[in-house]
């Protein structure tokens, strides 16, 4: 750096004024921890793509290593970081994971490390103007997007600090037909003491009271643009030696269809992602990975195939909430039975699991540029979840309650047109017919809360057993709508019937019918209810039933006596607790039964079951109550 650029550019932090302290866990910064190289490109990508001006967009991620020293006014944020220290060990706000993060901070500097930059580049954007940099580096919780763009909460600036160890970067850009220069550093730190003043935790490194610089003499050489578009460099970014790896399959799983399209190209560690490389890429990273979702993990190429494949069928539809709208499903053996959804920015928002008894995979696509503001109000701030309870008021608004439902009604009816009610794949649980086979049109959102590999404990993994082969139906028959594809009739041989299933271990008196409670001659079986199960293993590692009923609403059963499926009979397994999924009340339980269970005023209720034993079994619900309810 050139004196005169040295004497005019510093870091400059503001005082709180006595208002308040900036804390080590910034909300902007700590909802994109676990997963770094996923969310380092998702974000960044989205900002590119909502800044393009021409296609194909490009974007580059390359690793720079330099000393730590070579960082401009490296001294400066030095004193700081050792006031943020300082500050955090005071017994009245002491934090020892503060402490240690600025003291390592504070090693690579006195220890003159070498340290990684990500630099993330663009081109064929607008770069970025005053008021766009103003959003970006200086308000919180802002995003001054057109209503057609993708950010909505302007919380996706986090993403770039999260991803530093220093929590700091540099951001270099050219924009307008003038071909101005903006360039600014920013430091998302927490609060100390100066000249005895409690200071911002947040500073800039630029002129005074924190303004970018603009005059492209003051620009450091190595931070200097030669055309339109912009730098954004990330200090400190250490994510191991595979870091292009992670990043290329993010890039991959999220924005496979805007690179397909040809609207978007991208560049990391000299791997270049484009349109005539997309799918052997896809392939060549994914081919031997599961197609189950995980939340950061998941293989595009269902999807992808979902999309591409001639077999697939393409549904147009048009909802009143959010217009025109596609759907594209491929029926394949194994795949997970979620759909994609996808709006106009052309990133993966989210994958759900749609229950049915055929194995596919979907891609719902909503391009209609009128529905961004809608869909944008119901995203989360990562940007990987619609909902109407993600409604900025804090509440579920009718609209957004509206759209879930539309768009729900619609994939369902499209899944349920693919195969006849002759046709349908039936799973057979001994003993259990009558209690497990709800029609489809009565599943709710329940499963799509667990993986496709929840549902599979009953499906296939424990003691059901296919019905006759697998038949696809033959669409011809059911619509002559010209946007549909025509796929072949095939059949499928029958999994092989899984070995036995050994008997518990404790040895129960077998219950093959249940009976009414014999303490309580007045309790009778309610007639109106309908029960379905499947068996997870959560987050501690123990395995529960998530049990759905349904009876008439604000239904008061008594008595619910759940029987345990084995191979050729039911047997009673003493119950360890039973809880109410949404509300997390427990109830009283008594060996196989769980008592006073009320049906909620849609005439539902979701339990919680686990047995002594820990095991999984497939279940049968019989509900009790009393001759007066």
């Amino acid at each position: 750096m050139n004196k005169e650029t040295s004497n005019k550019i510093d870091w400059v932090f503001a005082s709180t004024g006595g208002g308040d302290e900036t804390g080590f866990n910034d909300p902007a910064t700590t909802i994109f921890r676990g997963n770094i190289p996923y969310f380092i490109a998702r974000e960044p990508l989205q900002n590119i793509i909502d800044a393009g001006i021409t296609f194909p967009v490009k974007a580059s991620f390359d690793q720079i290593s330099v000393n730590v020293l070579d960082i401009p006014k490296i001294e400066q944020l030095e004193k700081v970081c050792r006031a943020c220290k300082k500050f955090y060990s005071e017994d009245i706000r002491r934090n020892e994971d503060c402490v240690m993060f600025f003291d390592s901070i504070i090693k690579k500097i006195i220890g003159k490390k070498k340290i990684n930059l990500l630099k993330i580049s663009d081109e064929n954007t607008s770069g970025m103007s005053p008021k766009d940099y103003n959003n970006f580096m200086r308000a919180v919780g802002s995003s001054s997007k057109e209503t057609q763009k993708g950010g909505s909460f302007g919380l996706g600036k986090g993403a770039y600090f999260a991803a530093s160890n220093f929590k700091t970067i540099f951001l270099s850009s050219i924009f307008n037909e003038n071909n101005n220069h903006l360039f600014a550093g920013k430091a998302r730190l927490v609060s100390f003491r100066e000249n005895d003043e409690i200071m911002q935790g947040n500073g800039t490194f630029g002129i005074d009271k924190q303004e970018p610089v603009i005059d492209v003499k003051l620009i450091p050489e190595f931070f200097k643009r030669s055309k339109p578009g912009t730098d954004v460099f990330i200090v400190d970014f250490d994510q191991g030696d595979n870091w292009y790896k992670e990043i290329i399959k993010s890039v991959l799983v999220n924005f496979w269809l805007r690179i397909l399209e040809g609207k978007l190209e991208v560049s990391v560690h000299g791997t270049n992602i484009t349109a005539d490389n997309l799918e052997a890429l896809i392939y060549e990273y994914f081919q031997n990975e599961s197609v189950k979702n995980n939340k950061h993990e998941q293989n595009p190429i269902p999807y992808y195939e979902a999309y591409t494949n001639e077999k697939s069928l393409v549904f147009p539809g048009e909802l009143s909430t959010i217009g025109k709208v596609t759907l594209h499903v491929l029926i394949k053996e194994g795949y997970p039975k979620h759909i994609s959804y996808i709006r106009n920015t052309g990133m993966v928002i989210q994958k759900k699991f749609h229950p049915s008894s055929i194995q596919y995979a979907g891609v719902f696509i909503c391009d209609n540029s009128d529905a961004v503001p809608i869909l944008r109000g119901m995203e989360n701030p990562q940007h990987d979840d619609w909902s109407a309870e993600h409604a900025k008021d804090g509440q579920p608004t009718q609209l957004a309650k509206k759209v879930e439902r539309e768009m729900k009604q619609f994939i369902r009816e499209k899944l349920n047109s693919l195969v006849t009610s002759e046709d349908k794949v039936r799973f057979s649980i001994k003993g259990t017919e009558d209690y497990l086979t709800i029609p489809f049109n009565e599943e709710d959102n329940t499963e799509e809360k667990y993986s496709s590999e929840s549902e599979d404990v009953v499906g296939e993994k424990e003691s059901a057993e296919r019905v006759g082969s697998e038949k696809v139906a033959d669409l011809n028959s059911h619509s002559n709508d010209p946007y549909r594809f025509k796929p072949l009739v095939h059949t499928r041989k029958p999994n092989p019937k899984p070995n036995p299933r050994p008997k518990p271990k404790p040895d129960p008196k077998p219950r093959p019918d249940p009976k009414p409670p014999k303490d309580d001659k007045s309790l009778k079986e309610v007639k109106d209810f309908k029960a379905r199960s499947f068996a997870i293993v959560n987050e501690n590692g123990d395995c529960e039933h998530i049990a759905i009923l349904r009876s008439e609403p604000n239904k008061k059963i008594l008595r619910i006596v759940v029987g345990a499926g084995s191979e050729d009979s039911l047997v009673a397994l003493p119950i360890k607790y039973a809880m109410n999924k949404n509300t997390g009340e427990k109830y009283s339980v008594k060996g196989d039964a769980i008592e006073k269970v009320t049906m909620d005023k849609e005439g539902a209720c979701q339990l919680i079951i686990k047995f002594a034993d820990n095991e999984k079994y497939s279940l049968n619900i019989t509900a009790y109550t009393n001759e007066n309810n």
